[in-house]
């Protein structure tokens, strides 16, 4: 909005903004397309960034709930602080894997293997579905068929 409001004002066009040259009519289309591909680009890595991130969150938090559990069974001889490192090991797991799947829910799409549409689910559906990776029994808005849907980085 913002952008389409700014260069109304400078009575410049979209392509031109995002350039930030003037470009003349014979290479609008040309400059176009690349502005295209390059913000296709920008977020397929974009995308990738937060699925590493979505990995050390996971990761992380598995690991410290680990950590804490054989920290309580093994080395805590007070029964209420094994209780409190127990729950705080429930804590850092939910929270983490929460977070985790808020990530692969908003970044990149998951794509149909029936009819190959490409969406982005619900967090109750992603929370919900089966999964392997990030591979996850889900049913298609499109085609309302079940299937293994596999996610990818962009459209």
């Amino acid at each position: 909005m913002y952008m389409l409001e700014l260069c109304r004002i400078l009575d410049i066009s979209v392509n031109e903004l995002l350039t930030g040259e003037f470009i003349e009519e014979r290479n609008y289309q040309q400059k176009a397309e690349d502005n295209l591909l390059m913000m296709a680009d920008q977020e397929v890595k974009q995308t990738k960034k937060m699925f590493f991130y979505e990995n050390v969150i996971g990761i992380g938090s598995t690991s410290i709930f680990l950590i804490l559990i054989f920290i309580s069974v093994y080395f805590v001889e007070n029964s209420v602080l094994k209780v409190i490192l127990f729950i705080l090991s429930f804590i850092f797991l939910i929270i983490g894997v929460s977070i985790a799947l808020k990530i692969e829910t908003e970044e990149g799409y998951y794509e149909c293997q029936k009819c190959h549409h490409k969406y982005i689910p619900s967090y109750q559906q992603v929370y919900f579905a089966m999964h392997y990776g990030r591979t996850r029994y889900m049913k298609c808005p499109h085609c309302q068929k079940r299937s293994w849907q596999k996610k990818i980085y962009s459209k």
